[in-house]
């Protein structure tokens, strides 16, 4: 990456770590839901689903931001 200035490195380095990468959300979607049907109590199996649902909400998000057509919606577990 190459910035002019320093602010500008600054909020290049802040919409980097805003944007996580797409493979990333989807591996900890399909994780908090591979523990969530693990859980053996009812606290736990709802706390991976929370995360899960927040991974999907996330990935939603970014994909809002695709050009049409390329990827269809997430549904939230």
């Amino acid at each position: 990456m190459s910035c002019d200035s320093r602010s500008a490195c600054a909020v290049d380095n802040r919409l980097e770590e805003e944007t996580m990468d797409l493979n990333y959300l989807h591996s900890r979607h399909q994780v908090s839901l591979i523990n969530a049907a693990a859980a053996t109590s009812a606290e736990a199996r709802i706390a991976h689903k929370r995360l899960a649902d927040l991974y999907a909400a996330r990935i939603n998000l970014q994909r809002r931001d695709l050009p049409a057509g390329s990827a269809g919606a997430l549904q939230l577990a």
